[in-house]
């Protein structure tokens, strides 16, 4: 299996602290972006492959992040008069790579990373894509498991003073709006060490694991 990546991959499962909350939202578009990519990138290596044949195992490597690189140089390696230009030694081969190199859409699939695999190029696993793991928030400093902490340990609370009936049912919505604006939102998390993650995200988080109860 050909791994193509832009950057060294760091499987982030498990490594972050306590993941809190996915903005699935955001997951659902960056994978929907991510596929339109795949297939630019797949048009790209058709594309190319139509205008110079068959390539090398190290060349398909080199597509996604040098595209125009890999089609230059493969010409240049075929040129039968060196000392004439690019137009007249392409005359000569008969090839016209502008429809290639038209297709090199790099900024469409750069922050993505593919493996080449059965002819196509293919997006591996999502714990591996940057663009989607940063969409998954975690209490990964002590500030921040203490907030998440403090806040459960308010939830808790809440159920018991429900249970003896001191809080109504329908007074939740102000505690998280007070938690939302006094704990979360605040860059200096009540003018301490920040505490910053998805404010509204942890909150949805702690509202379903309310409702588990």
């Amino acid at each position: 299996m050909t791994e193509v990546k832009k950057e060294p991959i760091t499987d982030t499962k498990n490594t972050k602290g306590e993941l809190i909350y996915v903005d699935k939202a955001a997951v659902v578009q960056e994978k929907k972006k991510m596929k339109q990519s795949e297939k630019l990138l797949n048009d790209f290596y058709k594309q190319t492959t139509e205008t110079l044949g068959d390539l090398s195992l190290e060349q398909i490597q080199k597509l996604p992040t040098d595209g125009t690189q890999v089609i230059k140089k493969e010409l240049e390696s075929r040129y039968q008069f060196p000392k004439a230009d690019d137009k007249f030694n392409l005359d000569a081969l008969g090839i016209d790579p502008s429809a290639a190199y038209a297709a090199y859409k790099v900024s469409n699939w750069k922050a993505y990373n593919f493996e080449f695999k059965k002819g196509n190029f293919i997006s591996i696993s999502d714990h591996q894509q940057p663009a989607i793991t940063k969409h998954h928030h975690y209490a990964d400093t002590p500030e921040k498991k203490q907030a998440v902490k403090l806040i459960r340990d308010l939830l808790e609370l809440t159920d018991k003073l429900k249970e003896a009936g001191l809080v109504s049912q329908g007074r939740d919505a102000y505690l998280f709006d007070f938690l939302d604006y006094n704990v979360l939102t605040r860059e200096k998390g009540i003018g301490r060490t920040p505490i910053i993650f998805n404010p509204s995200g942890c909150l949805q988080m702690l509202k379903e694991a309310g409702k588990k109860k």
